[in-house]
């Protein structure tokens, strides 16, 4: 069911929902709590079925500034997708459900960009853990100015993450569709995003609450978050073919592979049958890349392309070896949540 709503507001605020009944309305508060007031929010809940749906309705029916549409679970992606075909403002932000925001975080973003006639203006972002909610403010603020050229750099080294969350666009800027990946989707889209920007605003202010839940899918570890990272990465890498940036792309591409294979070949509870299947599709992508792009990773990394390419067990042993040696980082991760 969709709530029309009448006006046309200067900033669209698009929030996907699945399942977040106990974040909820945190997330909607901080929002409705904005000093900067001329919003409207974008509500797309994705099939939830916990109390989600009714925590939507109750918000919408008390604020007209809130829209709410609820459709069957087809992903984060396909989600703000929907939401965007539903804006009208000049400038669009995005919030997770399971996180919050400052309450002067838009007013902050808005102004710079009409300050500084910028395209996209990005804040900083607090990691906000179940046992440590203490924040880290930066001593004073630091706005910078770019080019398009100089984001570009950013973006490909992650200097300037893939978090869409924390950014205001200009509605000019969003030129396409997110693919509909399970994750990464802002990560495969933001370079055609940044494409018609020529100013953007950069602000270290943290104005964005990032909940770290185990639960949630960005931090969930699986083997199908890796193969997805790496298809996020091969679509940047489309995107930059034949530009400036394109060799640059191809290595980062190299040691998104390689880092996915590493993780994979670690797994203790992986059938060694599953194990050679994935690591031979990552082996498949690498040998479809020029072989010079290797030269420019650190020697370790060269041995273990190498490794991929030409010798999969012994690949395998050495990441066994390794983890003994080290500790398994990834349950390190994990038990930051217990």
């Amino acid at each position: 069911m969709k709530e029309e709503k009448s006006g046309h507001a200067t900033l669209d605020i698009v929030v996907p929902v699945y399942n977040t009944a106990c974040y909820l309305e945190e997330c909607i508060k901080s929002i409705v709590d904005q000093t900067f007031t001329d919003w409207h929010l974008i509500i797309i809940d994705d099939g939830s079925t916990d109390d989600s749906p009714a925590i939507c309705d109750r918000w919408a029916a008390a604020d007209s500034r809130i829209s709410v549409l609820h459709k069957p679970n087809t992903g984060q992606g396909d989600c703000r997708n929907v939401a965007l075909s539903m804006c009208s403002a000049d400038y669009i932000g995005f919030v997770d459900s399971d996180d919050w925001i400052e309450p002067d975080m838009y007013s902050t973003l808005i102004a710079l960009l009409q300050e500084q006639q910028g395209d996209i203006a990005i804040c900083s972002h607090v990691k906000v853990y179940p046992k440590n909610k203490k924040k880290k403010k930066p001593a004073e603020e630091i706005v910078e100015v770019i080019d398009n050229t100089t984001a570009n750099h950013l973006i490909i080294n992650g200097h300037i993450q893939s978090y869409v969350w924390q950014m205001v666009f200009r509605r000019e800027c969003i030129i396409c569709d997110m693919p509909n990946y399970s994750c990464f989707e802002d990560y495969a889209v933001l370079p055609h995003w940044f494409e018609k920007a020529k100013r953007i605003v950069i602000t270290n202010r943290q104005l964005y609450n990032y909940r770290m839940r185990a639960s949630s899918a960005v931090h969930e570890y699986n083997i199908e978050r890796e193969m997805a990272f790496i298809e996020a990465e091969e679509q940047r890498a489309a995107y930059y073919k034949g530009t400036r940036f394109g060799d640059e792309i191809k290595v980062r591409l190299v040691s998104t592979c390689i880092r996915a294979a590493k993780y994979i070949a670690r797994m203790k509870t992986l059938k060694r049958t599953e194990k050679y299947h994935y690591l031979g599709e990552i082996r498949q992508r690498l040998v479809a890349i020029d072989r010079r792009f290797s030269h420019k990773l650190n020697a370790k990394n060269r041995l273990l392309h190498f490794l991929l390419i030409n010798n999969l067990p012994v690949f395998i042993a050495y990441q066994k070896t390794e983890t003994k040696i080290i500790g398994d980082k990834h349950k390190e991760k994990k038990e930051v949540f217990a």
